[in-house]
C-alpha cells in the first residue's frame, strides 16, 4: 500500500501540466500493465500509438532516474528531442503544455520544426539517447542493447494508459501530428509510463483491468 501511495506522490510531483494533474488527481490510480492491456486500450479507444515502436522503463526508480534528462525534469506527458548526433535538445518551450494553453495555430505549427533546427543545447547539459537506454527495457522486461537512430533526428513520445483515451489523444497524437507536419526526416518512438508485470517492485500496485 505504501509503494502505491509512494508512486501516485512521484507522479504528483513530476507532473505540472495542470490537465495532465487533473486527471491523475482523484481519477486515475496506474494499474500493472502488459503488452495485452495496453494493445486492447489502444485498439479499443482508437490511438496510433505502435507498441512495436515503444519503450517501457526497466522499473519504478527509473521515474527517479528520469529527472536527470530534463531541467525541468518528468512530466506526463513529456516528448524528448533528440538531433542527428543523438543528443538532447533542450526546448525552451513548454512542448506539452503550450498545446493545453489554447495557442493559435500559426503561434505552434511550426515549432519543432525551429526545435530541430536550432543549437538550444548547452555544453554542460548534454545528455545523449544512448545514456537513456540504462532506464529501458523492451515489452518483456528485456534490458534494451541500443535506440536504433539512423542517423536522424528522434523524437520519443511520452505516455501512460492511466491518463485515458482523452489525455493521451490530446497530447500524444497532436504532439506526433506537429511532428510529422514538419516533413522532416525523423524516427518516432513512445516510451510508456504504466507500472509493468514484469516489475518486481509493483506487487503492491493494484492488478490492471481492460
Amino acid at each position: 500500500m505504501m509503494k502505491k501511495i509512494c508512486f501516485v506522490i512521484l507522479l504528483f510531483i513530476f507532473c505540472s501540466c495542470q490537465p495532465a494533474l487533473r486527471v491523475i488527481f482523484g481519477v486515475k490510480t496506474p494499474k500493472i500493465e502488459n503488452q495485452k492491456t495496453l494493445e486492447n486500450f489502444i485498439d479499443k479507444k482508437g490511438l496510433e500509438i505502435d507498441l512495436n515502436k515503444t519503450y517501457f522503463l526497466k522499473e519504478l526508480n527509473n521515474y527517479y532516474s528520469l529527472q536527470e534528462v530534463r531541467d525541468r525534469g518528468l512530466k506526463v506527458p513529456d516528448v524528448y528531442l533528440f538531433n542527428e548526433a543523438g543528443y538532447l535538445i533542450q526546448e525552451q518551450l513548454d512542448s506539452v503544455c503550450f498545446i493545453a494553453r489554447d495557442l493559435s495555430v500559426d503561434e505552434y505549427k511550426n515549432y519543432y520544426e525551429k526545435v530541430f533546427s536550432t543549437d538550444t543545447i548547452k555544453p554542460e547539459k548534454l545528455y545523449h539517447i544512448d545514456d537513456l537506454i540504462k532506464h529501458l527495457a523492451d515489452g518483456e522486461g528485456n534490458r534494451l542493447e541500443k535506440i536504433q537512430t539512423n542517423n536522424k533526428k528522434t523524437a520519443i513520445i511520452l505516455w501512460a494508459k492511466f491518463l485515458g483515451k482523452r489525455q493521451n489523444n490530446k497530447f500524444v497524437e497532436k504532439t506526433k501530428e506537429l511532428l510529422l507536419e514538419t516533413q522532416l526526416d525523423l524516427n518516432i518512438y513512445y516510451l510508456n509510463l504504466d507500472p509493468q508485470d514484469f516489475w518486481e517492485e509493483s506487487n503492491s500496485i493494484s492488478t490492471s483491468s481492460e
